[in-house]
C-alpha cells in the first residue's frame, strides 16, 4: 500500500464500505477508533458520509482492518448489500453477541460481492426451487404441511426417495451459494440469507460435526423455501425449518422401516447414521415425530446419550464435513480464459487471506456442480 493509493481513494470514499470492512473485523466503532487514535465520533462520521477521512487516516484504516485502501473506493455500479441482522436468519439472538452476528453477516455480504464478480464472467447454476412453499409464523403448522414441502423439494430436485448423498452440492447444483466460515462462539452454527434473487448458506466451519453440518445445510434450506420474511431468533420459524430438515433428510416413507420402534439396538443406530448421514439424536428424533418411538422410550434413549456423553460427541463420526464446490470451480472455468484467484483478487479488492478464507480450502478434491 502506498501513500499514492491512500490520496487516490480518499476523495472517492465509500463510506458503506468501513461499515462493512469494520464488522467484518468484528471490531466496534470504539475499537477501531482507539487503534487508529481517534474519537468514536470521527468513525461514525466516516461511516454515515458526513466527514471523509484524510489521506493518511485512510491508509490507517486499511492497515488497522486488513483491506487494501483500494477496498474503500466508490464505485458506481456495485450493487448496495444490507447488514441489518433483521434481514437473516439466525437461530439464536439473546445468547449470541451483536458483534459476532455483524461479523457473520459482513463475511456473508462479502462472498455475495465474490459471487457477482464471478456472475459476470461465467454462468453459475440458475436458482431452481418450487413455488407456492410459505407458511405462516404465527402458529403452529401441522407436520403434514411441513412435510408435504420437504417432498416437493425433493421432488423437484429429482431425488432418490432415500439418502442425500451430498447436501452442499445438491443446494449448489440448484442455485444456492454456500460458503463456509469461522463462527468462534458455540451458539451459531449456521444461517442463511437472500442477496437480489439468490440465496446464500453460511456454514460453520468450526464445529467438526459433519452430520450436524448436513442438517445444518438443510435446516437453512427450509428457511429459504418456507420462509420469505426473515425474523431471527423466531421460535415458530426455528421449529418449522428444523422439522423441515428432518423430513428432508429422512423422508418418512424411506426411513419409517429402518428406525427403531422401542428398544433401541445402538450398534444399529450407529450404523443408520453412517447410511444416512445425520446425528443418532436426529434419528431418535424422527422416530418420535413419526410417531414409531414412544415419548418415554424417546426420552430414556436421551438421557442414555447424555450420561454416555454423547450428546456432546456423538459415537460413529462421519467423515469430514462437506465442502462447497461452486467458488472453485466458476474459477476453475476462468482460468482456461485466463483469469485467476490473481484477477479474482484484483477485481475484489480484498485482501488475498479473506478471499481465500470465502472461497474455502483449495485442496480438497469436490463434486461436480457445473454441467
Amino acid at each position: 500500500m502506498s501513500a499514492d493509493d491512500a490520496r487516490a481513494v480518499a476523495p472517492i470514499f465509500d463510506s458503506a464500505r468501513l461499515r462493512l470492512a469494520r464488522e467484518a473485523s468484528g471490531l466496534r466503532k470504539g475499537e477501531l477508533a482507539e487503534r487508529l487514535e481517534v474519537s468514536p465520533a470521527a468513525i461514525s462520521q466516516f461511516e454515515s458520509g458526513t466527514a471523509k477521512p484524510s489521506a493518511a487516516t485512510l491508509a490507517k484504516l486499511a492497515l488497522a482492518l486488513r483491506f487494501p485502501v483500494g477496498f474503500f473506493a466508490y464505485e458506481g455500479e456495485r450493487e448496495d448489500v444490507s447488514l441489518d441482522v433483521s434481514d437473516t436468519f439466525f437461530r439464536s439472538l439473546r445468547s449470541t453477541r451483536q458483534i459476532d452476528r455483524q461479523k457473520a453477516v459482513a463475511h456473508a455480504a462479502l462472498a455475495w460481492e465474490v459471487v457477482q464478480h464471478l456472475e459476470r464472467r461465467v454462468h453459475l447454476p440458475q436458482l431452481n426451487l418450487p413455488d407456492g412453499l410459505h407458511v405462516p409464523a404465527e402458529a403452529e403448522v401441522e407436520d403434514e404441511r411441513i412435510e408435504g414441502a420437504a417432498e416437493a423439494v425433493r421432488r423437484h430436485w429429482r431425488l432418490a426417495n432415500g439418502p442425500v448423498d451430498h447436501v452442499v452440492r445438491r443446494l449448489e447444483l440448484n442455485g444456492i451459494v454456500v460458503t463456509r466460515f469461522r463462527f468462534e462462539v458455540q451458539k451459531v452454527d449456521a444461517f442463511s440469507r437472500w442477496f437480489g434473487a439468490r440465496p446464500l448458506i453460511v456454514l460453520g466451519d468450526d464445529k467438526g460435526d459433519a452430520a450436524r453440518s448436513r442438517f445444518d445445510a438443510a435446516h437453512e434450506l427450509g428457511h429459504i423455501v418456507m420462509h420469505p420474511d426473515p425474523e431471527p431468533g423466531n421460535r415458530n420459524l426455528e421449529n418449522q425449518a428444523q422439522r423441515f430438515a428432518a423430513a428432508f433428510m429422512m423422508p418418512r416413507e424411506a426411513i419409517s422401516g429402518e428406525l427403531p420402534h422401542g428398544r433401541i439396538d445402538w450398534m444399529r443406530m450407529m450404523d443408520l447414521k453412517r447410511l444416512w448421514g445425520v446425528s443418532i439424536a436426529a434419528l431418535l428424533y424422527r422416530a418420535k415425530a413419526l410417531g414409531l418411538l414412544p415419548q418415554a422410550a424417546y426420552e430414556n434413549a436421551m438421557k442414555t446419550m447424555a450420561r454416555r456423553g454423547w450428546r456432546r460427541d456423538e459415537p460413529a463420526p462421519l467423515k469430514e464435513a462437506e465442502r462447497p464446490s461452486l467458488f472453485h470451480q466458476a474459477l476453475a472455468l476462468l482460468e482456461q480464459k485466463g483469469f485467476g484467484l490473481m484477477e479474482l483478487e484484483r477485481d475484489t479488492r480484498l485482501p488475498k487471506a479473506r478471499l481465500r478464507e470465502i472461497l474455502g480450502n483449495e485442496t480438497e478434491e469436490r463434486p461436480p456442480v457445473f454441467a
